[in-house]
């Protein structure tokens, strides 16, 4: 058996366009001396002639929005993007706004794509994936974090940090426990839950290792929040992605696709311990509820 890794010429073309573009258009802006409302003004025109040559959010089909090259390509193409800080962005392939995408375009309802997915493909608006506890890690067997059914909704409670986003986003992707009594990859649900609502607090964004580089003042295209869900109220199906119980694996597939799509993953040793101080640890003196 032999396996074939050549490119088809055609995306070989589009990769040398993506190689010259992110050189010569893209990488200049992580020297420029504006704040993030300049840049993105200076970032739209950019992404309208990333979308002219079919490049736009590679990893989702056209009827969603995407240029519909699959998830090889987008691998392929973020080798390209992986050069320069702002190019995911600007070819609408940044974490962790790509997976939510492809989430919402599995299971979202109608108005939930209309309301969210279409201005997140537009690159209007941004989102958030919290899954990750300060007890738990990204282990989502150890996930604390509940949503009880509560009259015609749920009610989530818990404590979310490393919340890439959360304190810039339109809405988060929230996993919780649902069943608690379910076997230990079957009992969590993923939620949507829009920036605002009551009970949902973004305590800060915890610090990381560009924020302490005297030479690096420039805005940056991703945040990392420490989030607090105190009985924060949501609807029957605010569900995104999937049934009931099935997060775990919405969440694999959602980190495999990440993965291929360059994602920025936060640096393991800011996630806690080590020896000295640790500007990264919880709040003190704030606790999920419980």
């Amino acid at each position: 058996m032999t396996w074939e890794f050549s490119t088809e010429p055609d995306f070989e073309e589009k990769l040398r366009w993506a190689r010259g573009f992110v050189r010569e258009e893209v990488l200049a802006l992580e020297v420029l001396d504006t704040d993030e409302a300049g840049l993105r003004e200076l970032i739209r025109p950019l992404q309208e002639e990333v979308r002219r040559q079919g490049l736009w959010a590679v990893f989702l089909p056209p009827h969603l929005g995407g240029s519909g090259w699959g998830q090889v390509k987008m691998a392929l193409l973020s080798e390209v993007l992986g050069e320069a800080l702002w190019a995911p962005t600007v070819f609408g392939s940044r974490a962790p706004d790509s997976g939510n995408a492809e989430l919402l375009a599995i299971g979202a309802t109608a108005r939930q794509r209309d309301r969210y997915l279409r201005p997140l493909l537009d690159g209007e608006i941004r989102s958030c994936f919290a899954m990750t506890e300060p007890d738990a890690g990204s282990d989502p067997t150890r996930i604390a974090t509940t949503a009880r059914p509560d009259g015609d909704g749920w009610l989530i409670s818990g404590h979310k940090w490393f919340a890439s986003n959360a304190s810039v986003a339109a809405f988060l992707l929230v996993m919780c426990v649902t069943d608690p009594d379910a076997p230990a990859r079957e009992g969590q649900s993923i939620f949507l839950v829009p920036r605002g609502t009551p009970g949902l607090t973004v305590l800060r964004n915890i610090p990381a290792l560009d924020d302490h580089n005297p030479y690096f003042r420039a805005p940056q295209p991703d945040q990392h929040a420490e989030v607090l869900l105190e009985d924060v109220r949501v609807t029957r199906r605010p569900r995104a992605g999937g049934r009931q119980g099935d997060a775990t694996r919405q969440a694999a597939s959602r980190a495999a696709r990440r993965a291929a799509a360059g994602a920025d993953p936060v640096p393991g040793d800011q996630r806690g311990g080590g020896a000295g101080p640790r500007p990264w640890g919880p709040v003190p003196g704030r606790r999920a509820p419980g």
